[in-house]
């Protein structure tokens, strides 16, 4: 397998140096990005952000009925405000430009026609949303399973004492 990829898989900041909307070779719409990197997410770095080589990469986003969700939400966090997609168009009269603004971007790698390349796409810095889990999920889960989790005596010590103290009745609950 040949070997395309000059980045390594991360997190980078970037800078917008261009933007286009047209047509994929298969005919489907999309929107194209290109950035200038600034530098890599390194928690070594004094700033977390460490210097990288500056070349520009481009994201190819298709849009089709199974990625519109994914790519409107690429785009509002770009802070498109909508309307159309005609906007993303640079010759389009209401046109809005991302050119200059910097954003996190994502390097990741995938196989095409043997060929392993760079995949670029925006990074919202965690790209989930967790939905929290209720109190009487948690209980039930430490009913099923917590006895797998083995917590160390100082800590099962302080758990017990934590719970002990979130059910101290008061004379006014006695039911007599």
């Amino acid at each position: 397998m040949e070997d395309k990829t000059f980045f390594d898989e991360g997190r980078y900041r970037g800078r917008v140096a261009s933007q286009a909307l047209g047509e994929s070779s298969k005919g489907n719409p999309q929107f194209v990005l290109s950035f200038d990197l600034l530098g890599r997410y390194d928690t070594a770095a004094a700033e977390g952000l460490a210097e990288c080589e500056a070349y520009e990469r481009t994201m190819w986003l298709t849009i089709t009925d199974k990625t519109v969700e994914f790519i409107a939400d690429d785009l509002s966090a770009l802070g498109f405000t909508g309307g159309s997609f005609g906007r993303l168009d640079p010759n389009h009269t209401n046109h809005q430009s991302f050119v200059g603004q910097e954003v996190d971007v994502f390097c990741e790698y995938d196989v095409w026609q043997d060929v392993r390349r760079e995949r670029w796409r925006l990074s919202s810095g965690g790209g989930f949303v967790v939905k929290p889990l209720d109190a009487d999920k948690v209980r039930t889960l430490d009913a099923l399973f917590g006895s797998a989790l083995k917590p160390a005596p100082a800590a099962a010590a302080d758990e017990l004492t934590k719970e002990a103290a979130a059910t101290v009745v008061t004379g006014d609950e006695i039911p007599f």
